[in-house]
């Protein structure tokens, strides 16, 4: 069982980011739809980096969570590979031109929710036991 749950580490909290950006936007889409206060554009902006800070924090958040041990190494690791791909797609993306402002700061609340997440963790590893 401790194998089958090392080897659910990384899908586990790719598949967590996915869902919890996911269910942000379908909620949020939903208030959109019936209250014409939600469908303005800088609501839609700051949905969409709020979305991707929970992303991140959930990418770290569950694959500790899944993890049968060393919760620490695995916070960090899991923290290094979300930032690895969150630079590495800001660099591409400035690299080829595009410069939405939108996608620049999704990118950067990615990464302050990885941050934000590991540094919870090593401040109150408490917190991360159900």
């Amino acid at each position: 069982m401790v194998v089958l749950r090392w080897v659910a580490v990384l899908p586990a909290a790719l598949l967590a980011a996915c869902l919890a950006y996911a269910l942000i936007k379908l909620l949020n889409g939903g208030f959109a739809a019936f209250d014409p206060q939600y469908s303005s554009s800088f609501y839609f902006i700051l949905l969409e980096i709020g979305c991707n800070y929970v992303n991140g924090f959930a990418f770290v958040f569950v694959g500790v969570y899944v993890a049968p041990s060393h919760k620490k190494q695995v916070a960090l690791a899991l923290a290094v590979i979300g930032i690895l791909i969150v630079g590495s797609s800001l660099i591409i993306q400035l690299q080829d031109g595009q410069w939405r402002l939108v996608e620049i700061l999704s990118r950067l609340a990615c990464g302050a929710g990885l941050i934000t997440c590991l540094w919870q963790y090593f401040e109150d590893p408490r917190q991360f036991k159900f």
